[in-house]
C-alpha cells in the first residue's frame, strides 16, 4: 500500500512524503525478511521488489537535485542485480541507464557517454535475442533486415538522444545537431509530434542551434516546442514550460534584448520555485536573472540573486556540478565589473582548479577561464602574466569550437568567442609588446580611458551560440560586439 501511495505521490511531484513512504516501505521488507526463514535472494523475488523501491528512491534523488546520493543508490542496485540467480540482463541495463543520465547531470560526461553507448549495445544485444528466441527458424535474410529496423526502435532513439545530449555537453555542437536532426526527424514518423520523446528531441534541436548561433532556427523550435507543450499538458505551469522560456530568454540574451529575457527568467524562476524545483530550476533561474539585471547594470540586485544560486547549488549539487561553476563566475563576472579585481580573479581561480581536478582543463568553458584570468592580470599590469593564459587559451578555444560551426563556406558570421578570445589575446600582446617599449621608468604615450558610462556590457547566456565565418561588412556588428558577449558565464 505504501509504495502504491508512494507512487502516486511521486508522479505528483510530492517527493518528499514520497520519499518517506518508500523508505518506511523498505525498511519493513527488510525487517519481514530477517523474521522469515526466507534467503536474502528469496526477498527479491517478492512484490514489492526490494530493488525497485531502491529505484524509485533512486530517482526522488535525481529529481531533487542529489545526483551523488542518486548514483550511488543505482551502483549498489546494480550490484544486487548481478549477484541475484535469474536472468536480469534487462534489470541491469535499465538501471545503467539511470545511473548514464545521473552521471551526466554530476557533470561525469565521458563515464555517462561511454555508459550509454555499452547500454546501447545491451539493449541491442537483447532484443536480437529475444528475436531469435521468438522466431528460430527466421530466414537469414529477414532477420538481418530486422537489426537494421532496430537502429530506428523508439528505446534505442532514447539512447541516441542521450548520447547527443552528451556531445553537447562535451562541446562537440555540430555532431550532437546531426545526431539530434535525425533522431527528431525518426520519432516524428515513430512516435508523432506530440509524444514526449519526440519533443526531447525537439527541445535539443533547439537548444544545440542557439549555442551554434542559428538563432532563427533557434527561436523557431523553441516557439514550436512551447505551442506543443501548452497542448499537451492544457496548462502553463510545468516544468517543461519553464525550461522553454529560459530558452527563449537565453537567445534573447544573445540579442542584447536585456529586459525582454529578465521577464522570462522571473517567470521561470518563480514557476520552479513554487514547484519546489530547487537544483535543477530555482537556482539555476536565479543565476540567470543576475546575468540580465548585470548586463542592465543592476550590479546590487545581480549579487542578491547571484548569490542565491552559489549557495543553494553548492549545497545541493556541490562544487563540481555545471550549474554552481556557471553561478561562480557569474558572481566573479559582477565583482569584477564593480572593480573588485582581486575577489573577481580568486573566484576565477577556484572553478579553474575545479576543471582542471574534473580532467577538463581543455574544455571551453576551462578555456574561457583562462581568458578571463589573464584578463584580469592584464587589467592588473601584468601582461606578461596575462599574455601566459590568453595566449595558448585562445588558441586552444579556436582549436575546439572551430571544428563545430556551420558550413565554413556559409557567410555566416563568426563565432563570438573565437573572436573574443583572439582580439582580447591581441589587445594584451599590444600592451605587452608596449610596456617593453615603454617600461615602467619611462613615460608611456597617453591613452583615453573610457568613462564609466562607457564600459561594455557583458552579456551571457546558460547556452552560449556559435557562428563561423570572417571580418566582411555585414559582419562587423558581430566582431564589435563580440567582447561584450563574453560574460563570464556563458555555457558553450
Amino acid at each position: 500500500m505504501k509504495v502504491s501511495y508512494g507512487s502516486n505521490l511521486k508522479l505528483e511531484g510530492q517527493w518528499d512524503e514520497a520519499l518517506r513512504l518508500f523508505e518506511e516501505a523498505l525498511e519493513e521488507l527488510e525487517k519481514a525478511s530477517n523474521r522469515s526463514e526466507g534467503t536474502p535472494k528469496e526477498t527479491y523475488k517478492s512484490d514489492p521488489n526490494p530493488l525497485d523501491i531502491r529505484s524509485s528512491i533512486a530517482s526522488i534523488f535525481t529529481q531533487k537535485g542529489k545526483y551523488s546520493e542518486a548514483s550511488e543508490q543505482y551502483r549498489q542496485i546494480i550490484e544486487q542485480w548481478k549477484i541475484l540467480p535469474g536472468e536480469n540482463a534487462a534489470s541491469v541495463t535499465q538501471t545503467e541507464q539511470d545511473l548514464a543520465y545521473t552521471l551526466r547531470r554530476l557533470g561525469k560526461h565521458q563515464e555517462a557517454l561511454n555508459l550509454f553507448e555499452k547500454v546501447r549495445g545491451e539493449k541491442k544485444r537483447i532484443m536480437i535475442e529475444n528475436l531469435e528466441q521468438d522466431r528460430p527458424s527466421i530466414s537469414k535474410k529477414e532477420k538481418k533486415q530486422l537489426i537494421l529496423e532496430m537502429e530506428d526502435h523508439p528505446s534505442i532513439l532514447e539512447i541516441d538522444h542521450a548520447i547527443a545530449t552528451v556531445l553537447e555537453d562535451q562541446g562537440t555542437y555540430k555532431e550532437s545537431l546531426q545526431h539530434q536532426e535525425s533522431i527528431y526527424n525518426k520519432q516524428r514518423k515513430l512516435l508523432g509530434d506530440y509524444h514526449y520523446s519526440t519533443l526531447g528531441s525537439l527541445h535539443g534541436l533547439a537548444r544545440v542551434s542557439g549555442r551554434l548561433g542559428r538563432y532563427d532556427d533557434a527561436l523557431k523550435w523553441y516557439g514550436k516546442e512551447l505551442e506543443a507543450m501548452k497542448k499537451v499538458f492544457g496548462r502553463e505551469d510545468h516544468p517543461w514550460i519553464f525550461m522553454v522560456l529560459s530558452g527563449i530568454a537565453d537567445v534573447w540574451m544573445r540579442q542584447e534584448k536585456y529586459e525582454e529575457a529578465e521577464m522570462r527568467y522571473r517567470m521561470a524562476y518563480e514557476g520552479f520555485k513554487k514547484l519546489g524545483m530547487t537544483g535543477r530550476g530555482q537556482f539555476p533561474m536565479a543565476t540567470n536573472i543576475a546575468r540580465a539585471l548585470r548586463d542592465r547594470r543592476k550590479y546590487e540586485e545581480a549579487l542578491i540573486f547571484c548569490k542565491e544560486a552559489c549557495d543553494g547549488l553548492l549545497q545541493e549539487l556541490g562544487e563540481e556540478n555545471i550549474y554552481t561553476l556557471v553561478a561562480k563566475v557569474c558572481f566573479a563576472s559582477i565583482r569584477k565589473l564593480q572593480g573588485h579585481l582581486p575577489e573577481a580573479l580568486e573566484i576565477y581561480e577556484q572553478v579553474l582548479a575545479v576543471y582542471e581536478k574534473k580532467g577538463q582543463a581543455d574544455h571551453a568553458e576551462a578555456l574561457k577561464v583562462k581568458c578571463w584570468i589573464g584578463e584580469i592580470h592584464s587589467e592588473q599590469g601584468n601582461h606578461e602574466i596575462a599574455l601566459g593564459f590568453v595566449g595558448p587559451a585562445a588558441a586552444k578555444l579556436k582549436e575546439v569550437l572551430e571544428p563545430n560551426v556551420a558550413d565554413p563556406a556559409a557567410s555566416t558570421p563568426p563565432h563570438p568567442q573565437i573572436v573574443w578570445a583572439s582580439n582580447l589575446a591581441k589587445e594584451i600582446e599590444s600592451k605587452y609588446n608596449l610596456s617593453k617599449q615603454f617600461p615602467p621608468n619611462r613615460q608611456s604615450p597617453p591613452t583615453q580611458q573610457p568613462s564609466p558610462n562607457e564600459q561594455p556590457l557583458h552579456n551571457g547566456s546558460v547556452s552560449t551560440e556559435i557562428a563561423s565565418g570572417s571580418s566582411s561588412p555585414e559582419e562587423e556588428k558581430s566582431l564589435t560586439t563580440s567582447r561584450s558577449r563574453m560574460c563570464g558565464c556563458c555555457i558553450t
